[in-house]
């Protein structure tokens, strides 16, 4: 949260590079979730999310 009356452009710079540093991190964790899902949604094509359900049933 950025106090009153207190510039905003250090904050900015301050999200801006957090993104950027932790680049390869992002795109890990949208690779893994591209297992599962196309375009953020559930797709037949992309099985891994159902062989991961019937996993954790068949543990219990």
């Amino acid at each position: 949260m950025i106090p009153d009356h207190q510039p905003v452009s250090p904050s900015v710079e301050k999200v801006l590079s957090y993104w950027k540093d932790r680049a390869p991190l992002h795109e890990a964790a949208l690779e893994y979730l591209e297992k599962f899902l196309f375009r953020g949604r559930f797709d037949v094509r992309r099985p891994a999310i159902f062989e991961q359900f019937l996993a954790q049933v068949e543990g219990d």
